[in-house]
């Protein structure tokens, strides 16, 4: 159908406006009497054109693919009770759309027959079970249409979805998009639908039991780090020089003081018991030995 009638010569030739606009771009000059065409500013709408454009009846472009909803014209003409003279004149295996038919038979007078009923009937039934929209009207109405039209393709407004459900499905698909934003109910963090499980499965918020054995504590992930590093259950290793020992914090306390604290006192003690010992028995072997000279002395006088 022409979009916007529009005429640009003399002559008055006719084109869709979008399409004159575009093969302007080449040559300008009318591409049906090669008269020369300035440009847009010698377009003129064409009003008469236009106006019976817009009464001409036409169906949806989402209507089923095909000639539409067909019935059978002979199997009409032996149901009606109108007149033999005023039944439509067709071969009798033939068919046609049956909104043409109906049209026919208003146009012959006999919309009142009992016929054309059971026709609308028959032609709602066959809608019901079509895969298309079934809107028919004028052109100057399809504009309006289109933005209601339950079959129309309507992109997904979550930004990073591709999909485009038809109109009628769009509330089914936006309840279960993957890409729709949601927000994690522990850190409010706005993620995609389908990440959700993956985000909860890392979300800082979420509270985990202390991964050491003995300790019952739960701390969210982001403040479990600050947790281990006093945690009394946790495995530490010894910082004394020299010392290799690895235990739980709660005891490395006692280590320390054990080991490396009176240890170390008691070798000192030790150290100097053992030197007080030896001085001692040097001291006790040279007083027997003074005693011994002594002795000697005295017996020789």
């Amino acid at each position: 159908v022409m979009v916007e009638p529009t005429s640009g010569c003399p002559e008055g030739h006719i084109f869709c406006r979008p399409c004159y606009v575009k093969a302007l771009r080449g040559k300008k000059s009318c591409p049906t009497c090669r008269h020369p065409v300035p440009g847009r500013s010698s377009f003129v709408a064409n009003r008469f054109a236009k106006n019976i454009i817009q009464s001409l009846s036409l169906r949806c472009k989402h209507a089923p693919k095909g000639d539409g909803f067909r019935m059978d014209v002979s199997s009409w003409a032996e149901e009606t009770d109108a007149p033999t003279a005023k039944r439509p004149k067709l071969a009798p295996a033939a068919a046609m759309p049956a909104q043409d038919l109906l049209r026919e038979l208003e146009h012959r007078g006999l919309k009142s027959e009992g016929s054309w009923h059971k026709m609308e009937a028959r032609l709602e039934a066959d809608r019901g079970k079509s895969e298309g929209c079934s809107w028919r009207g004028k052109v100057g109405a399809l504009a309006v249409h289109l933005r209601v039209c339950a079959w129309a393709p309507v992109k997904c407004p979550n930004i990073l979805c591709q999909e485009s459900p038809l109109r009628k499905d769009q509330a089914e698909h936006d309840a279960t998009c993957g890409s729709r934003l949601v927000k994690c109910e522990r850190c409010k963090m706005v993620v995609e639908c389908r990440l959700l499980p993956e985000h909860e499965g890392s979300c800082p918020r979420l509270k985990i039991k202390c991964p050491n054995a003995g300790c019952h504590d739960k701390h969210s992930r982001g403040f479990m780090n600050v947790h281990l590093r006093t945690c009394a259950k946790q495995v530490v290793k010894c910082l004394q020089k020299g010392c290799h020992a690895s235990m739980p914090r709660r005891q490395m306390t006692e280590h320390v003081k054990d080991v490396h604290v009176k240890g170390p006192r008691l070798l000192d003690a030790a150290g100097q018991l053992h030197s007080l010992l030896q001085e001692n028995a040097k001291v006790k072997a040279a007083a027997l030995s003074e005693l011994r000279h002594a002795a000697g002395g005295a017996s020789a006088s």
